[in-house]
């Protein structure tokens, strides 16, 4: 006892009691000097110690996030904050992948993937747990066309759009509200349109129905049967 602790900067060491402050301290190589002054005509005399701290691997945060099922393939290092880089990521029983995934594949549900950031002994790796929940998008089908007469009955406009317009949705006309009906009597030809509303975070979709009306054949009765 009586000795006093020394090392060059970037190790936070207590030079009377040689306790290190590892979060104020840098990761490296330091040696510790223990220093006994001289006492009682005995010379002064140290001892060292090597002491390597290493970097604790940081994985960032967990995130917990919605996407729209019609985006493009993405990264999953975009959804990191303050992770190192070099880890690795892994999906289901502990798969090794790229970290790319394609939303469109999935289509809808919720999947998990792991961030980790392997660890040099001592310290153990590090993760962060993302879980993604793909939202199906909506399906207003796909832009059709209705020809028809003006005295023909009225049809469903719905029944015009091609591809699998899903139900539910709603129809304008010259940015106007209009009934799913076309009516020949009372509407004209147009461009209506078909939306269904999406699910946060998808956006709406939209399908439009151009429809063209053209005259119907009249009939006159002859009533004096002249021909």
């Amino acid at each position: 006892a009586g000795g006093s602790f020394t090392s060059l900067p970037g190790l936070s060491i207590d030079s009377a009691t040689g306790t290190i402050d590892l979060a104020a301290s840098a990761p490296g190589n330091f040696t510790v000097i223990y220093a006994l002054p001289a006492a009682g005509g005995c010379d002064a005399v140290n001892t060292t110690a090597s002491i390597t701290i290493h970097e604790h691997p940081n994985a960032g945060d967990n995130g917990n996030i919605s996407i729209c099922a019609n985006v493009n393939s993405f990264n999953l290092a975009t959804l990191l904050s303050g992770a190192q880089a070099g880890g690795i990521w892994k999906k289901g029983t502990n798969t090794v992948f790229s970290g790319v995934v394609d939303p469109t594949y999935y289509g809808s549900g919720t999947y998990t993937y792991r961030y980790v950031v392997p660890g040099q002994s001592p310290c153990l790796a590090d993760s962060a747990l993302f879980t993604l929940t793909y939202v199906p998008p909506p399906d207003a089908g796909i832009d059709g066309t209705l020809t028809i007469c003006s005295n023909d009955p009225a049809q469903e406009l719905i029944d015009h759009l091609d591809g699998s317009p899903a139900s539910g949705g709603f129809w304008t006309f010259g940015g106007s509200s209009h009934v799913a009906v076309y009516d020949p009597i009372i509407d004209g030809s147009g461009v209506y349109t078909y939306t269904v509303p999406g699910t946060v975070p998808c956006a709406s979709a939209s399908a439009t129905v151009n429809v063209i009306e053209t005259p119907g054949t009249t009939w006159y009765a002859d009533v004096d049967n002249d021909g």
